[in-house]
């Protein structure tokens, strides 16, 4: 496994189910990674919204190539 770096995951609110935030990006670092979770909930909840972000860590796997 080849660690490629931190993503943020977005449960909706209304089906909780998991997606990839429109616009979102592979982030290089965990803080990174996290002050973008602080932003999306801070713009959901401005609009009224209850969506969870998560961070997650992306790996791949490296078989050699």
């Amino acid at each position: 496994m080849r660690d490629i770096g931190f993503i943020v995951i977005e449960f909706n609110q209304a089906s909780g189910q998991p997606g990839i935030p429109y616009g979102s990006d592979v982030h290089p670092t965990l803080a990174d990674a996290e002050s973008a979770a602080e932003t999306l909930r801070a713009e959901t909840a401005a609009a009224g919204r209850r969506e969870r972000y998560v961070v997650v860590e992306l790996s791949v796997e490296d078989d050699g190539w």
